[in-house]
């Protein structure tokens, strides 16, 4: 998302089994911005009773803030959100905050080429491993994944297996580049 320029994709979210975010596929706007989540998909659906808002933003922003911890951002993103990411990176706000700040939506102006071909093997809410992995590591116990806390520990507990998906993902693309 470009500073003061919102992307609307529109539609609802897919309801599911456990009240998990998602939505059956990203959506490409204008042809060419691709549209992975938005916190407005996850509250036009079923949304849990009693459950703050901002909660729809906790899966995505995790997510959000492993992707700037990694460098894997747009440089255009690393200069107009600079005092965000230094204060998400300082530990000051955390992933779910700097996602909302960031307009509440992750799209592919918001990655580096890296970091949007890594979200569309891994991160697609119907077909990627990124929500099977999001409740194995911090779905146990809970009635849905939107329960999950905005903390540092939630973050820290998916950091191993965010870093193994991207290492296994780069090590194919290096094998995919020798042949």
């Amino acid at each position: 998302m470009v500073r003061g320029r919102k992307v609307k994709a529109g539609g609802a979210a897919a309801s599911s089994p456990g009240e998990r975010p998602g939505r059956p596929r990203s959506v490409t706007v204008a042809g060419k911005i691709r549209v992975y989540d938005e916190a407005t998909w996850q509250l036009a659906s079923d949304w849990p009773r009693g459950l703050p808002e901002e909660q729809a933003c906790v899966h995505a922003g995790l997510y959000l803030g492993w992707l700037a911890e990694r460098r894997l951002l747009s440089d255009d993103l690393e200069r107009e959100f600079q005092v965000e990411l230094e204060a998400f990176r300082g530990r000051q706000i955390t992933g779910p905050r700097l996602y909302a700040l960031a307009g509440r939506a992750l799209t592919s102006e918001m990655l580096s080429a890296e970091g949007r071909a890594f979200t569309e093997a891994y991160y697609d809410l119907a077909s990627g491993q990124f929500l099977a992995d999001y409740e194995a590591a911090l779905g146990a116990g809970r009635r849905s994944l939107f329960e999950v806390p905005d903390s540092w520990a939630s973050y820290q507990a998916l950091l191993p297996v965010l870093d193994e998906r991207l290492d296994a993902f780069r090590a194919r693309s290096k094998r995919g580049r020798r042949r």
